[in-house]
Protein backbone atom coordinates (compact mmCIF):
# COMPACT_ATOMS: atom_id res chain seq x y z
CA UNK A 1 0.00 0.00 0.00
CA UNK A 2 3.10 2.19 1.02
CA UNK A 3 3.90 2.01 -2.71
CA UNK A 4 0.14 3.06 -3.92
CA UNK A 5 0.94 6.25 -1.73
CA UNK A 6 4.01 7.09 -3.17
CA UNK A 7 2.26 7.10 -6.67
CA UNK A 8 -0.34 9.00 -5.63
CA UNK A 9 2.61 11.40 -4.01
CA UNK A 10 4.08 11.74 -7.39
CA UNK A 11 0.98 12.29 -9.00
CA UNK A 12 0.05 15.49 -6.87
CA UNK A 13 3.90 16.57 -6.97
CA UNK A 14 4.78 16.14 -10.07
CA UNK A 15 7.73 14.56 -8.40
CA UNK A 16 8.97 12.37 -11.49
CA UNK A 17 9.47 16.22 -13.40
CA UNK A 18 10.86 18.22 -10.39
CA UNK A 19 13.73 15.84 -9.02
CA UNK A 20 16.24 14.06 -11.16
CA UNK A 21 16.64 10.37 -10.53
CA UNK A 22 13.19 10.05 -8.54
CA UNK A 23 11.40 6.85 -10.09
CA UNK A 24 8.61 7.25 -12.49
CA UNK A 25 4.99 6.46 -12.17
CA UNK A 26 5.33 3.50 -14.21
CA UNK A 27 7.83 1.86 -11.78
CA UNK A 28 5.62 2.84 -8.87
CA UNK A 29 2.48 0.99 -11.18
CA UNK A 30 4.96 -2.05 -11.55
CA UNK A 31 5.73 -2.36 -8.26
CA UNK A 32 2.05 -1.72 -6.66
CA UNK A 33 1.16 -4.43 -9.19
CA UNK A 34 4.19 -7.18 -8.41
CA UNK A 35 3.55 -6.06 -4.79
CA UNK A 36 0.04 -7.06 -4.96
CA UNK A 37 0.11 -10.02 -6.76
CA UNK A 38 2.70 -11.48 -4.29
CA UNK A 39 -0.06 -10.44 -1.34
CA UNK A 40 -2.71 -12.30 -3.03
CA UNK A 41 -0.71 -15.40 -3.86
CA UNK A 42 -0.14 -16.09 0.15
CA UNK A 43 -3.63 -14.77 0.71
CA UNK A 44 -2.48 -12.27 3.35
CA UNK A 45 -3.04 -8.39 3.40
CA UNK A 46 -6.54 -8.93 1.24
CA UNK A 47 -7.34 -5.24 2.80
CA UNK A 48 -4.23 -3.30 1.52
CA UNK A 49 -4.98 -4.90 -1.77
CA UNK A 50 -7.97 -3.64 -2.07
CA UNK A 51 -6.52 -0.56 -0.31
CA UNK A 52 -3.93 -0.13 -3.22
CA UNK A 53 -5.90 -1.27 -5.60
CA UNK A 54 -8.18 1.57 -5.16
CA UNK A 55 -5.51 4.39 -5.51
CA UNK A 56 -4.49 2.47 -8.40
CA UNK A 57 -7.06 2.83 -10.26
CA UNK A 58 -8.01 6.74 -9.23
CA UNK A 59 -4.62 7.12 -10.21
CA UNK A 60 -4.80 5.18 -13.80
CA UNK A 61 -8.55 7.32 -14.41
CA UNK A 62 -6.99 10.61 -13.24
CA UNK A 63 -4.53 10.40 -16.17
CA UNK A 64 -6.52 9.27 -18.43
CA UNK A 65 -5.67 5.52 -18.56
CA UNK A 66 -9.60 4.78 -18.78
CA UNK A 67 -9.06 1.05 -19.75
CA UNK A 68 -6.88 -0.10 -17.01
CA UNK A 69 -8.39 1.88 -14.81
CA UNK A 70 -11.95 0.34 -15.31
CA UNK A 71 -10.32 -3.51 -15.18
CA UNK A 72 -8.31 -2.30 -11.49
CA UNK A 73 -12.02 -1.00 -10.42
CA UNK A 74 -13.70 -4.31 -11.66
CA UNK A 75 -10.86 -6.69 -10.27
CA UNK A 76 -10.88 -4.70 -6.66
CA UNK A 77 -14.89 -4.81 -7.12
CA UNK A 78 -14.63 -8.39 -7.69
CA UNK A 79 -12.24 -8.99 -4.92
CA UNK A 80 -14.22 -6.83 -2.08
CA UNK A 81 -17.17 -9.16 -3.31
CA UNK A 82 -15.08 -12.35 -2.63
CA UNK A 83 -13.94 -11.00 0.77
CA UNK A 84 -17.32 -10.78 1.77
CA UNK A 85 -17.28 -6.91 2.35
CA UNK A 86 -20.50 -6.41 1.12
CA UNK A 87 -22.10 -8.68 4.40
CA UNK A 88 -21.35 -6.90 7.52
CA UNK A 89 -24.23 -6.57 9.42
CA UNK A 90 -25.24 -5.47 12.52
CA UNK A 91 -24.97 -8.97 14.27
CA UNK A 92 -21.16 -9.46 13.04
CA UNK A 93 -20.49 -6.31 14.58
CA UNK A 94 -21.93 -7.34 17.93
CA UNK A 95 -20.26 -10.33 17.29
CA UNK A 96 -17.06 -8.70 17.12
CA UNK A 97 -18.06 -6.84 19.98
CA UNK A 98 -18.32 -9.57 22.74
CA UNK A 99 -21.92 -9.12 23.06
CA UNK A 100 -23.35 -12.47 25.03
CA UNK A 101 -26.62 -12.91 24.00
CA UNK A 102 -26.10 -13.23 20.10
CA UNK A 103 -29.56 -10.98 18.13
CA UNK A 104 -31.42 -12.95 15.83
CA UNK A 105 -29.60 -13.96 13.03
CA UNK A 106 -30.16 -11.88 9.62
CA UNK A 107 -29.81 -13.06 6.08
CA UNK A 108 -26.41 -11.81 5.90
CA UNK A 109 -22.65 -12.70 7.86
CA UNK A 110 -19.45 -12.35 7.21
CA UNK A 111 -18.67 -15.64 8.53
CA UNK A 112 -18.29 -16.65 4.14
CA UNK A 113 -15.59 -15.28 1.76
CA UNK A 114 -11.69 -15.22 1.50
CA UNK A 115 -11.64 -12.95 5.37
CA UNK A 116 -13.68 -14.95 7.47
CA UNK A 117 -15.05 -13.60 10.49
CA UNK A 118 -14.10 -10.61 11.66
CA UNK A 119 -11.93 -10.81 15.20
CA UNK A 120 -12.67 -8.04 16.85
CA UNK A 121 -13.57 -4.24 16.39
CA UNK A 122 -10.76 -2.99 14.63
CA UNK A 123 -11.55 -5.79 12.58
CA UNK A 124 -14.34 -4.38 11.46
CA UNK A 125 -13.38 -1.21 11.38
CA UNK A 126 -10.72 -2.05 8.50
CA UNK A 127 -13.41 -4.20 6.79
CA UNK A 128 -16.10 -1.26 6.06
CA UNK A 129 -13.49 1.54 6.00
CA UNK A 130 -12.19 -0.39 2.52
CA UNK A 131 -15.45 -1.23 1.69
CA UNK A 132 -16.39 2.31 1.35
CA UNK A 133 -13.47 3.30 -0.25
CA UNK A 134 -14.27 0.24 -2.89
CA UNK A 135 -17.54 1.47 -3.47
CA UNK A 136 -17.43 4.43 -5.18
CA UNK A 137 -15.82 1.98 -8.19
CA UNK A 138 -18.88 0.42 -7.84
CA UNK A 139 -20.36 2.78 -9.52
CA UNK A 140 -17.56 3.28 -11.87
CA UNK A 141 -17.40 -0.06 -12.63
CA UNK A 142 -20.92 -0.44 -13.56
CA UNK A 143 -21.37 2.20 -16.16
Amino acid sequence: MISAMMLLGSYYTKADRQVPGTPSPEYFIQLIRSQMADALSDVDRLLHVLGASVMLAWYLLQTGRFLEGQYEISSTVRLAINCGLHQIDESSIRQALGARRSPPSSQFSTGGGLLGPPRNIRDIEGRLSVFWGVSPDLSLALN
